[in-house]
């Protein structure tokens, strides 16, 4: 009689990139366990059918909002009754698969869920969003205090921004805070607490975001970024260099339609995601492209400066123009500018401007390249090491049991 295979339940944010990142982790491991994603359908259900995942309906943060009130640096998109719908869902998600673990990437109430039903928890998290991420989470461009950075001393205005950051993420926190009383659920210290789970993969470079320290039950496995699979490229012509122009599921950019003006005539410019642009003879767009069917053949990537197009950019050894527009991209932008891998699109920018900007940047590629070869850039080796994570948690025991708890299935 042949056993049957362990369950794995995925909460991802709501986003088509968190899903895709936890496809590309989970994808060869569907011989052994059985996967389930929750899911609002559209293009990211069609994507995991297509991948060979199983998925359940679900219901999660409106993406459309927090986006939007992620630009305005406001939380209304978390308040009180969102987190307990959302809590609630996951549970009667839960008590429907009955996983042997539960792994969520980026998703605020998974870790509540999970202790309200018992069961291990495994959270993907950025190297920017850990309690232990070592560096300053830096004030976004558009943010009226960045303003007064250059007039204060450095050491005073991380000081400052650290403060600040502290009494924002503790308001933010109030409401998770009142949920976990009402069901009886363990206090958390801070709002970082929620993003974390028995167990922690922090997916990403620690040279780009250095950790104090880990604790015996987190790991850094590297940088983690869809993959895709195989496909045909589009026509694209031969004689022109080609801008691949990625803004996500988050990004946006109102000046994209800088683009189509004849300065970019000499260039292809293919365009992904649902973003609507002036049309020109020498602009390309495309609702969603496997990585391989148009980064081999591109020149440089603009995108909107989240995590996973930027790493998928520099595997291919692409110099990355950012444009981010709200303060995780922010965030994430920051570091890799430090280190210079990429390089950042000015806030207010001309056809000009972007065209000298665009030429000289990839007259810079080689260099890149160079950089490039410092990073911790193998996804086979982040995707072993997210495996071997998730084998010893359910097939274990290797972690003492106050530090996994067992699911009551």
């Amino acid at each position: 009689m042949e056993t049957a295979k362990p369950r794995l339940l995925v909460f991802p944010f709501p986003l088509m990139s968190h899903y895709l990142r936890c496809a590309s982790l989970l994808e060869s491991m569907q011989d052994r366990y059985e996967i389930f994603f929750t899911s609002t359908g559209g293009v990211v259900q069609e994507k995991l059918a297509e991948m060979g995942f199983i998925t359940i309906p679900g219901r999660n943060f409106d993406s459309a909002r927090v986006l939007s009130d992620a630009r305005k640096f406001r939380f209304d998109w978390l308040s009180e009754e969102t987190i307990d719908d959302v809590f609630q869902s996951q549970v009667d998600a839960i008590r429907q698969v009955k996983p042997s673990l539960i792994i969520s990437d980026s998703a605020q109430t998974a870790r509540m869920a999970a202790e309200y039903v018992n069961v291990p928890h495994l959270a993907l998290v950025n190297g920017y969003m850990t309690k232990g991420y070592s560096r300053t989470r830096g004030v976004p461009e558009s943010h009226p205090a960045k303003q007064f950075e250059e007039k204060t001393p450095v050491g005073l205005f991380d000081q400052i921004t650290r403060t600040a950051e502290w009494f924002a993420m503790n308001k933010v926190h109030r409401a998770f805070r009142r949920v976990r009383k009402r069901y009886g659920l363990p206090r958390t210290k801070g709002y970082l607490d929620e993003y974390e789970g028995d167990f922690t993969a922090i997916c990403d470079d620690p040279t780009i975001f250095p950790q104090r320290s880990l604790s015996p039950t987190s790991r850094i496995i590297g940088p983690a970024y869809y993959t895709g699979r195989r496909g045909s490229p589009p026509y694209l012509p031969s004689d022109k260099p080609v801008i691949v122009v990625s803004m996500g599921s988050s990004g946006e950019w109102d000046s994209l339609s800088l683009l189509s003006s004849p300065l970019f005539d000499s260039y292809t410019v293919v365009i992904l995601g649902d973003i609507q642009v002036t049309q020109a003879p020498h602009v390309l767009s495309y609702r969603f492209l496997e990585p391989s069917e148009i980064l081999p053949y591109a020149s440089l990537v603009l995108c909107h400066g989240g995590n996973g197009t930027i790493y998928q950019a520099l595997m291919y050894g692409l110099p990355v123009l950012c444009r981010p527009s709200f303060f995780e991209q922010e965030w994430n932008v920051q570091r890799f500018e430090a280190k210079g891998l990429v390089q950042r699109v000015p806030r207010a920018c001309t056809a000009e401007e972007l065209r000298i900007l665009i030429d000289t940047t990839m007259l810079e590629a080689p260099a890149l390249r160079g950089k490039r070869t410092l990073l911790r850039m193998n996804m086979e080796s982040t995707t072993e090491e997210f495996q071997d994570f998730v084998d010893e948690i359910v097939l274990g025991p290797v972690y003492p049991l106050s530090h996994a708890r067992r699911a009551p299935f």
